[in-house]
C-alpha cells in the first residue's frame, strides 16, 4: 500500500555563520560572568544558571545584540516557508550555562516559533531532543509493539548542535536537554517570537 505521511512536525537547523569567533567569545564571555554573579532562574533547568528573559531593548548595549537580526532573517524564513506572509518578532530571549550533569527537563513555550543558538557545545552528548511525551501517538505506538522505529513511530528525536548551530521549532513542542556529561560549561541561548503586524510577500 501506499504510506502517506499526514502532520508532519517542522524542525529548522542552521548555522549562523554570519557570527564570528569575537563576537561569539564576547557573548560566552557575558553568559558566564552573569552566571556567577546573579541568582539563576528556576524553569526546566535542572542545575546550571537559566537567565531572566531580556526584551530586545535590553539586549541593546550587550554582547547578544549581534545575534538578533540573523535569528529574525532565520525565523521569518521558516514562515515562509510554512507559506504565511507573516512576520515575527522576538517575544523575549534568554540563556542557559549548563555545567556537569545538568540538563534541562522536557517542556515547551509560549509564542509562535523558539529556538536555540549555541554558543559553546563542548559535549556531543548534551543534544536537545523533542518528544511526543505528550501526544497519544506515542502511547498507541508503543501499546502495538512498534520494532521498526522510524520517523513515524520514534517517540523522540535527538540533535546534536555544534558552536553557531541554530535549531527553530514550533513553540508548542515539547522538548529538553540531555545531561552535559564534560567539566565544560555548555552555552545556549533560547527566544521565543511572536506575529507583528508586517507581512511579505510570497
Amino acid at each position: 500500500m501506499h504510506l502517506k505521511e499526514l502532520f508532519s512536525t517542522p524542525v529548522w537547523t542552521d548555522h549562523l555563520d554570519s557570527i564570528n569567533d569575537q563576537d561569539l567569545l564576547l557573548i560566552k564571555e557575558h553568559c558566564l560572568k552573569q552566571s556567577t554573579t546573579t541568582e539563576s532562574m528556576q524553569f526546566s533547568n535542572h542545575g546550571g544558571y537559566h537567565s531572566p528573559g531580556y526584551s530586545i531593548k535590553q539586549l541593546e548595549d550587550t554582547p547578544l545584540s549581534v545575534i538578533v537580526d540573523p535569528i529574525l532573517d532565520k525565523v521569518n524564513g521558516c514562515m515562509i516557508a510554512l507559506g504565511s506572509d507573516r512576520k515575527l518578532q522576538l517575544s523575549s530571549i534568554w540563556f542557559h550555562v549548563n555545567g556537569s550533569d545538568h540538563y534541562n527537563n522536557i517542556h515547551s513555550h509560549g509564542g509562535v516559533l523558539s529556538g536555540s543558538f549555541y554558543v559553546a557545545v563542548p559535549d556531543s552528548e548534551s543534544s536537545i531532543f523533542f518528544s511526543r511525551a505528550l501526544d497519544m501517538t506515542n502511547h498507541f505506538y508503543g501499546s502495538i509493539g512498534c520494532k521498526n522505529v522510524n520517523d513515524i513511530t520514534v517517540p523522540e528525536f535527538n540533535y546534536t548542535p555544534t558552536k553557531k548551530s541554530l535549531v527553530v521549532f514550533p513553540s508548542w513542542l515539547p522538548h529538553g536537554v540531555r545531561p552535559n556529561h564534560s567539566n565544560i560549561e555548555r552555552i545556549s541561548i533560547s527566544f521565543n517570537t511572536e506575529l507583528n503586524n508586517e507581512q511579505t510577500t510570497i
